[in-house]
């Protein structure tokens, strides 16, 4: 139970990396987080009562067997120890280093990268009570502190020198015994070793121990400590010690193992068999009861009671009292088995003396092929009798027909006319028939009977049969179709256009319609003729399998056009566009949940036929595929078509023929994995430097990246394991990474965040508590409310010497323009500069005192956060206002039409504006004038227009306007139109015209014009 708790304890936790510590300190951080510990617990007991060990009922070659090697990332392929400490990580010990795995990578601690381990031989790994990683290693014990720092424990506290500790158990008061030995039976420094508090108590032969070599020790459900020695079995009880040999029946002195199981039995390994003390007697087994070797290194019971035996030379299991040698599973049939461990999601980890690190699991599917007893690997087709046996034809290989778990086979030895079966079916009297690559033979009795082209076959190379309800047998082959009638061949009419014609599968519906799926054609026989089906997309589809629902409904599956349904005579076309898996579908089952099962080159998938009726009704867009693999249990993804490739048996369970076997899945009841995956945040990289995580965690000022990794530590797929995140304080919702392991931010402003993570297994279940990690990020200084204060301060400064400035200009401009324009306009002038001075002064100047007065009331109060904050946001709001006055005085004094438009648009857009305005019809013929014009005279000629304009339409009462603007070489011509009431034209001083006649009089002279007025009865021209 340890085991299985200690892989959940830390559930509602994440992964704490912490500088290096002693071993007090490591044990008050725990009681820290007792109170999560707990909670913990209470996640395990509601899921662990789901958790299944191996299917007892499946041969060792049926679970789903996985190998890591060096070449995955291993030190080294010498196992000598597995385990799963509380964070849910598998640990490895090797004789070369130690190795830390997340289903994906492995992490190795050795001499080279970490301090505190000075030996590379890891004999023994452990997880305590308090699901804390300890190792014994070749010269002491080493604890691990998280963050891939080591406590190191050796003579100082206790421990025998220059001893290797070669295994750690740990008593109901959390002390641990540690036992030691140097492959020296003379030694006293070695023997047990009882560690508390950080400091060892020893136990030698001159306690009462047979020997000081310990191999293995463990305790019993009662707290006894039982010991495996060099020299016999000890029991430490009540503090003395008893000691067993061969003398009280064991079968050897030399006891290299001791473990215990459920019912409260011991079993003990040594070199010359395995023993089971119950009831205070031995009973031994050995190769005579099935054992691949005597030699004993290791027993394990999983938690369906299975008892795995470690050998010299291979894997064994004992169930109900049977042991079975574990065969045809490269790597654990010879090798040395040195440890055997069970982790918290049920699947077996086997360590190997020479192969690597091995995993035994459970999949979805069951196969059966040649190391199940099958003929072949490669199926050609599948079929269920009448009685429930299973008949499977292999290509090469023959018939294999699997009752009550065992194969009988049938080859051509046996009167089979050839090996390559690609057909099987039993007709309404019991006999079989049995399609060959070379002819067609019926099977009944034990006999077989053959048939050829000899005896009217159009083919001998059969691929379907059809028994239709009027007793006839159709038989399909690679050329054409023939019809077989109480024995004999019979001729159909018009058939002989389909001889060149491979017929794949027959089928005859409720309607009475035989179909006939061949090579880019389908066609269905009846009423004596035969039909091609209208619909194009059938007519020419190479169809593999034809499957009619209760409905009536019939689906077609292709190949590589996808899958066909005909409903009520109206044909829709599924594909991979659509969603489906696959375009190519050897095989098409319902299953009783409404799910259409689907073999392809790929793998297997479903899909909901719900899902596809509302696809093909326009309810939904898109159609979901749910897909297995090698993954999920078969050994290899690529389906086999055959007649019939898949099958639906009695049971509700699915059968398929794939190119390694037949795979068989209950979708009644598909094996899932209810164990949600413990969530680590392994690493928070800021800047891409390693950070130490802790409560008080906090990214500096100018921080530009923030990467967050993270491990969700499922191992039946942990390629599969998906990801959803979110920055609180960021994230608005949480972002699905799928399976991605790491989350990245750029340029997070300041403030408190807490990141968090969530996983779900392959079979998506969540931990929906996940890691958390809280943090706060620094604001630089330019997002300090000083550098505010200031700021503000210098804006108001600025906004100030603009006012100066610009007020300086304003009156410099209106001296120059004294001696250009006449009195009155300069007169006019004079009035518009002093309305901007006293809009500048009443408006802009009283907003910069505004300004000045708040900023002194902040800077004199600093300590107050509040008012500082207040006045910084009242003078943000006065600056905000100033800037609008002065965009508006300065839009004043130079149009932005010219800015936003450019010259010839903003000529052009007036005359539309004014004919908008009033009515009067304006035209323009203005030509492009680029940037012939300086800015002044831009702005002069587009007064000019500007003003001729507001005059027609306030004085004119004309009912027709023009504005021409027109290139002649380096010169401009202006003329403007109006056919108006006209007014009289005063040839004498400017004083008898207006302020508006004067002011394009006086532009007309700055842009060195001629500038000439004509008016009358009929209108107005001005021309320039």
């Amino acid at each position: 139970m340890f085991r299985a708790f200690s892989g959940q304890k830390l559930l509602l936790s994440y992964k704490h990396t912490e500088p290096k510590a002693t071993f007090g300190k490591k044990r008050n951080c725990f009681l820290q987080y007792f109170s999560l510990f707990i909670l913990g617990a209470a996640v395990f007991c509601f899921c662990a009562a789901d958790v299944r060990a191996l299917d007892r009922r499946k041969a060792a070659t049926q679970y789903i067997h996985d190998v890591w090697t060096a070449n995955d990332g291993l030190p080294q392929d010498a196992i000598t120890s597995i385990v799963q400490d509380g964070d849910g990580y598998i640990w490895i010990g090797t004789q070369e280093g130690l190795a830390r795995f997340d289903g994906v990578n492995f992490t190795v601690f050795d001499s080279r990268n970490t301090e505190a381990i000075k030996a590379n031989y890891i004999y023994t790994v452990f997880v305590d009570g308090k699901g804390e990683l300890w190792i014994g290693a070749s010269d002491g014990l080493l604890h691990y502190l998280g963050g891939g720092a080591f406590e190191f424990f050796g003579e100082k506290n206790g421990l025998p020198s220059n001893s290797s500790v070669k295994n750690i158990s740990e008593d109901a008061a959390g002390n641990l015994w540690l036992g030691f030995s140097i492959g020296d039976k003379k030694s006293v420094g070695d023997g047990l070793v009882k560690f508390k508090d950080g400091q060892g108590e020893n136990f030698t032969v001159k306690d009462g121990l047979s020997d000081n070599q310990i191999k293995k020790n463990f305790f019993d459900k009662a707290g006894n400590l039982w010991i495996a020695a060099s020299n016999g079995l000890n029991l430490l009880k009540d503090g003395k010690f008893t000691n067993y040999t061969v003398a009280d029946g064991l079968s050897d002195n030399l006891v290299r193992t001791v473990d215990g199981d459920r019912a409260g039995n011991l079993w003990i390994g040594t070199p010359n068999g395995l023993n089971c003390l119950r009831d205070g007697r031995f009973t031994v087994y050995t190769t005579k009861d099935g054992l691949s070797s005597n030699g004993i290194r290791t027993v394990f019971e999983d938690r369906d009671g299975i008892l795995w035996i470690g050998t010299d030379a291979g894997l064994n299991r004992m169930i109900d009292g049977k042991i079975q040698a574990v065969k045809n599973v490269a790597g654990l049939e010879t090798d040395e088995i040195q440890a055997l461990f069970e982790d918290t999601e049920g699947s077996l980890w086997i360590a190997t003396h020479a192969n690597g690190l091995h995993r035994l699991r459970d999949g979805k599917f069951t196969v059966y092929g040649s190391p199940e007893g099958l003929l072949g690997d490669s199926l050609g087709a599948i079929f269920e009798d009448r009685d429930g046996r299973i008949l499977i034809g292999t290509n090469p290989g023959g018939l294999s027909i699997l009752q009550d778990g065992r194969f009988t086979t049938y080859s051509t030895s046996d009167g089979l006319m050839n090996d390559k079966l690609r057909m099987i079916t039993q007709d309404r009297a019991g006999a079989f028939w049995l399609g060959t690559r070379y002819g067609l033979n019926r099977f009944k009795d034990g006999k077989f009977t053959a048939y050829t082209v000899k005896d009217g076959l159009t083919n001998e190379s059969v691929r379907s049969f059809c028994e239709s309800r009027d007793g006839s047998l159709w038989i399909g082959t690679s050329g054409g179709f023939n019809k077989m009638i109480d024995g004999k061949f019979v001729s159909i009419p018009n058939s002989d256009e389909f001889r060149s014609k491979a017929v794949v599968p027959i089928y005859e519906d409720r309607t009475g319609r035989v179909w006939l799926g061949m090579d880019e054609e389908t066609s269905y026989f009846k009423d004596g003729a035969f039909n091609t089906y209208p619909a194009e997309a059938l007519k020419k589809a190479n169809v593999q399998s034809i499957y009619e629902d209760a409905d009536g409904t019939l689906w077609f599956a292709t190949w590589g056009q996808g899958l066909l349904r005909l409903k009520n005579e109206k044909l829709t076309v599924f594909t991979d566009k659509d969603g489906l898996f696959d375009n190519t579908q050897w095989s098409l089952l319902e299953d009783d949940a409404g799910n259409l099962w689907m073999g392809s080159n790929r793998g297997i998938f479903l899909v909901s036929k719900q899902e596809l009726d509302d696809f093909a009704e326009g309810r939904i867009e898109k159609i979901n595929s749910v897909v297995y693999g090698a993954a999920d249990g078969m050994r290899k993804s690529e389906n086999n078509a055959g007649s019939p490739s898949a099958i639906k048996a009695r049971d509700g369970r699915l059968w398929f023929s794939t190119t390694a076997g037949a795979v068989v899945i209950d979708p009644n009841n598909i094996k899932t994995n209810r164990v949600p995956p413990p969530v680590i945040l392994e690493k928070v990289l800021i800047d891409e430097k390693n950070v130490a995580l802790g409560d008080a965690s906090v990214v500096p000022a100018g921080a530009k990246n923030i990467e967050f990794r993270y491990a969700g530590l499922s191992f039946i797929q942990p390629a599969k394991v998906k990801y959803k995140y979110r920055l609180e304080g960021f994230d608005d919702d949480w972002i699905d990474a799928g399976t991605r392991r790491a989350a990245f931010y750029t340029n997070l402003p300041p403030g408190e965040y807490e990141f968090r993570v969530i996983a779900a297994n392959s079979d998506g279940v969540w931990n929906e508590q996940g890691a958390k990690f809280k943090f706060r990020a620094l604001a630089p200084f330019w997002r300090t409310p000083l550098f505010y204060a200031l700021s503000l301060l210098t804006i108001a400064g600025l906004a100030f010497l603009f006012y100066r400035q610009r007020l300086s200009k304003l009156e410099r401009e209106s001296a120059a323009a004294q001696q250009k324009y006449s009195q009155q306009l300069i007169e006019s002038q004079e009035q518009e500069r002093k309305r901007i001075a006293v809009e500048l002064h009443d408006g802009i100047g009283q907003n910069l005192i505004v300004i000045k007065n708040r900023a002194l009331l902040g800077l004199n109060q600093p300590e107050n956060q509040e008012t500082l904050l207040t006045q910084m946001r009242e003078i943000s709001d006065s600056v905000s206002v100033a800037i609008k006055e002065v965009r508006g005085i300065a839009r004043n004094l130079h149009p932005y039409q010219i800015e936003y438009l450019g010259l010839t648009r903003a000529l052009r857009a007036l005359a539309k504006s004014a004919s908008e305005a009033s009515g009067i019809e304006f035209s323009s013929e203005i030509d492009e004038l680029g940037e012939r014009l300086s800015k002044e005279a831009e702005v002069n000629l587009y007064r000019i227009v500007q003003e001729a304009s507001n005059n027609i339409i306030k004085h004119s009462g004309a009912a027709r306007a023009s504005v021409s603007i027109k290139k002649n070489n380096d010169s401009l011509e202006m003329t403007i139109r109006d056919d108006g009431k006209g007014f009289a034209v005063s040839a004498s001083a400017n004083e008898n015209r207006g302020l508006g006649l004067i002011g394009m009089s006086e532009r007309a002279k700055i842009l060195n014009a001629e500038y000439e007025i004509n008016s009358n009865q009929r209108g107005t021209k001005i021309k320039l």
